[in-house]
Formats: structure tokens, sequence, C-alpha cells
């Protein structure tokens, strides 16, 4: 703070303006700017204004005050659009957290479906004495798993074939086609040579959904409007279907 007006803070504006008259009147309009904004806090400056508009007898009066004005202006100006820049910034950091734990949680859905497939099928090996049932892809891959691509599921029973297809939502989470919130999408067919000839393809859509905090697999018929989870059962019922 300039030394000769520590005492002026918190002093009436006609103290103001004969101080600040007695101190700066002779001096160019260039050092007063660069000093009095930061002698004297903006708010005891705009209260002194018509005080010292009146009170200076210099031309530059009005050329000063508007300077001081326009320094504290620009000061929170700049301020408030450091603030904002912090808050995009930590809205981003939220966003690409919420991105890999998305990705992270798509690529586990895919892993148990697979899993699910792979237990069914071998479930169902240990049983049978011919004909084994055959899963494509024998394993699940991470390094192969990319949640935008299309991925394919698919069980072989002698040419009858139960086959999901999936892919990630085009946000982090949709309720586009149900009113649980979903991550997954994609579709459960099931077909034979014979019904392909009549072109009668069975499906349902499938989603990974986020009931309450709860994900899991489901499958949804549009046309009985009928919703349940995939699991060993569903996955029997679908082959009852064709054999």
């Amino acid at each position: 703070m300039v030394p000769e007006l520590a005492g002026t803070l918190g002093k009436e504006p006609e103290f103001l303006a004969r101080r600040v008259e007695e101190k700066f009147c002779g001096e160019s309009a260039r050092g007063q700017l660069s000093i009095i904004p930061r002698a004297v806090p903006a708010v005891a400056w705009w209260r002194a204004r018509p005080v010292l508009e009146s009170a200076f007898t210099v031309p530059r009066t009005r050329e000063i005050l508007s300077g001081i004005v326009f320094a504290r202006t620009h000061e929170e100006r700049m301020r408030r659009l450091a603030k904002r820049f912090d808050a995009v910034a930590e809205r981003d950091r939220i966003r690409m957290k919420r991105e890999k734990e998305i990705v992270a949680l798509r690529m586990n859905a895919a892993r148990d479906l697979h899993a699910l497939c792979g237990r069914f099928v071998s479930a169902i090996n240990q049983l049978v004495e011919s004909a084994p049932l055959d899963l494509t892809p024998p394993a699940f891959r991470i390094d192969d798993f990319d949640d935008l691509s299309v991925h394919l599921i698919q069980i072989n029973a002698s040419g009858r074939m139960v086959q999901f297809t999936f892919h990630g939502t085009a946000d982090l989470e949709s309720t586009e086609e149900i009113k649980l919130p979903y991550t997954l999408e994609g579709e459960a067919r099931w077909f034979s040579q014979e019904l392909l000839d009549r072109d009668d393809v069975n499906d349902h859509q499938i989603f990974f959904c986020n009931d309450k905090g709860v994900y899991a697999w489901r499958y949804y018929d549009p046309r009985s409007h009928k919703m349940g989870l995939i699991d060993e059962d569903y996955l029997a019922s679908l082959f009852e279907d064709l054999v």
C-alpha cells in the first residue's frame, strides 16, 4: 500500500478526495492508474466517486476513476473465469472417471455372459452321449473386447443355434428402449435350418441393466412385453423351442 494513503482506509469520501488530490494531481495519469487501485479498496473509491469528481480540478480526474473501476472489474472477471475453468476441469475429471468405470463394467458384463453360456454348455455336454454343444468363441479374451463394437456369443447344437449379439450404448447409459437404465444392448436369436428356410427366426432384445444399483443381463420380449433374467433356465427354454 502507498504510505501516504495508509491512513485513508475507512475515512469519509471528502477526506479521501482531499488526500488523493494532494498526492496525485501533479502526477501523470499512468502513474495515478498504477498506484490508486492498490491504495484504496474499490468500494471506498466508488463511494467517494461523486465527491472526487467535484473536488478534482484537473481534466484527467474522470480518466483516473474510470481506470480504477476498470481495473477492479477486470480483476473480478478474471477471477470468475478462473473459477469456471476449475469447475470445468472437475466436471471433466468426474466424467472421465465415470467413462472408465462404464468400460470396465461393460467388459465384465460381456465376460459374465460368456461364462454363463460356458457353464450351460459344460453342464449339457456332461449329460449328452453324442453331439456335444459347441461354444463360440471358446474363451473370452479381454484384449479382444471393444465396448462399442458388436460382439457375438454363439452356442451350436448340431445346427440349432442360440446367438447373443450386443454392443455398448452411444451414451454411458440409456433408457431409450426400456425403463431400466442399461449400458449394453443387443439381441438373443435362436433358430434352426428348418426355421431359417421358413424365414422364421425367434428373437428377444437383451440389455445389461441397472436395477437400483444391481446390474444384470435381462431379456425383453416386445411382443408379450415380458422381461426376465438371462440365466441357465433362460438358455434351456430357448433350446427347448428348437429340439
